[in-house]
């Protein structure tokens, strides 16, 4: 994609209406807080992926003329062009070719934006130079980097890995060599009896489960009753024993006549007499119930024996059945381990050689440092960076920071190269580590490529051929 102009309306610094237009190299000069990375990187971001540091209440700029605030990038890309628009709080427009595409939801545009543009993060690792946000690819260590550089071609080889090992755990899965066969007919008709015996069985016992539940409780208030009728009991003997020793009314708490002594005795004698008889009706019910309860535990108990059982015969008689199809061997699972083994080796070799032809571009790019490297996949599979002047070896972490940086981009640019992508990089601060020479060879280099450059640069003596962006702090 090629960035050609941005519209920025009450976005954060830029009050009112902000129009900017880009050519193939493009330079942001401006004092701190003028908004170059709001224009280069923030702008994009929010605009394309609708991501952003800030709230959105302060995404809009302060003291505005009106409350419209939004970001629109026009884009080309693949012969078409693209107009993006995004506003906040929330809506999102696109325009293709002059045609608004029609989308019902902002999650079904951000797709077709993803789709066309790629993620933010695929932006972010091969597109944006940022000392503070992206991060090099050489600055990832050796597994990362190996990671990087095989996804350009990884792909080719899963499919046809994954191919080899379901086929593998197919044969594993049905080797005829190491299962044990039981002893029983593989009838499929035998099969449908017992599952449907295991279906009534359980049908039996969910039925069960539930009367014992209902028994239990039913149990369970006989007890409560119990423990109510002799509570009740307790209490009339405690009064009765209170009229004998002391003749005291336990209702009025005055002393009584022997008339009235022997007329409540014989009223609190009644009603003890009356709850020993509901007591021994209910010990009686609770014992019937504990007899249906144990009966209904021992059903359960068979029933669950049986189901168990014919459980056990369910799945010996499912393992026979699929036993028909154990028809691999040992030999035939060497063959398939063999075979994984081989497509291994071939795309290790094969990425040595992809990166060998990488060097060549990379190379042409960093000649002007005086390096060059060359990346060695060695025995154990993992990646070497060797760099090398005609006299000397270095590491990595040996070289300047303006080299290790224009060692970076260089790889940035031959890897979208190898992946046939052009057009935009973005670089944020990324170029404040260099000197005016190495800043020169940079737009030298972005001028002999197919990409556009949209930089913030500092003290720089700008060449002809660069469109100039000067900004002012408001």
């Amino acid at each position: 994609m090629t960035l050609k102009k941005i519209v920025l309306n009450n976005f954060q610094i830029f009050q009112g209406y902000n129009e900017f237009f880009f050519t193939k190299l493009n330079a942001i000069e401006g004092n701190n807080g003028s908004g170059k990375s709001t224009l280069i990187k923030d702008s994009i971001r929010f605009c394309l992926y609708g991501l952003s540091d800030k709230t959105i209440a302060e995404l809009k700029s302060k003291n505005a003329d009106t409350n419209e605030c939004f970001v629109e990038i026009e884009l080309k890309h693949k012969d078409n062009t693209y107009i993006i628009k995004r506003l906040i709080p929330s809506k999102l427009s696109i325009i293709k070719n002059d045609i608004p595409l029609i989308y019902e939801t902002i999650p079904e545009a951000q797709k077709y934006i993803n789709d066309i543009f790629g993620t933010y993060e695929n932006l972010k690792r091969f597109r944006l130079i940022d000392i503070k946000e992206s991060t090099a690819i050489l600055e990832e260590g050796k597994t990362s980097l190996k990671k990087i550089l095989l996804s350009f071609h990884e792909s080719k080889f899963t499919k046809l890995r994954e191919r080899l090992q379901n086929k593998k755990y197919l044969y594993e899965t049905y080797n005829k060599d190491k299962v044990v066969t039981y002893k029983l007919y593989p009838s499929e008709k035998r099969l449908n009896f017992l599952q449907d015996k295991a279906l009534e069985l359980s049908s039996k016992i969910s039925g069960l489960t539930e009367e014992y539940d209902k028994v239990s409780s039913y149990n369970l208030k006989l007890n409560n009753r119990k423990a109510e009728k002799e509570s009740q009991k307790k209490i009339h003997g405690g009064l009765k024993n209170k009229i004998i020793s002391a003749n005291i009314c336990p209702t009025c708490q005055q002393t009584i006549s022997s008339k009235y002594k022997d007329e409540a005795l014989a009223e609190y004698n009644l009603k003890i007499e009356q709850a020993n008889i509901d007591i021994a009706h209910l010990n009686e019910e609770i014992e019937e119930q504990k007899e249906i309860l144990t009966q209904i535990k021992k059903n359960i108990n068979n029933f669950t024996f049986k189901l168990d059982s014919i459980k056990i015969l369910i799945l010996k008689l499912t393992t026979r059945l699929k036993q028909k199809e154990f028809i691999y061997s040992n030999k035939d699972i060497a063959i398939i381990k063999k075979s994984i083994e081989y497509l291994d080796k071939f795309y290790s070799n094969y990425i040595s050689f992809w990166l060998s032809n990488l060097e060549p571009i990379i190379n042409s790019v960093i000649e002007s440092i005086g390096l060059k490297v060359n990346f060695v996949l060695n025995k154990t599979g993992n990646l070497d960076i060797v760099l090398s002047t005609p006299s000397n070896t270095y590491k990595y972490t040996e070289l300047s920071t303006g080299q290790r940086l224009i060692l970076n981009i260089a790889l940035q640019l031959t890897l979208l190269l190898e992946k046939n992508e052009d057009g935009l990089i973005i670089a944020d601060e990324g170029f404040s580590s260099l000197d005016e020479t190495n800043l020169t060879h940079i737009f030298k280099l972005f001028n002999n490529l197919p990409f556009q450059l949209v930089s913030v640069v500092h003290r720089f003596s700008y060449p002809g051929d660069i469109n100039l962006i000067k900004l002012e702090r408001k």
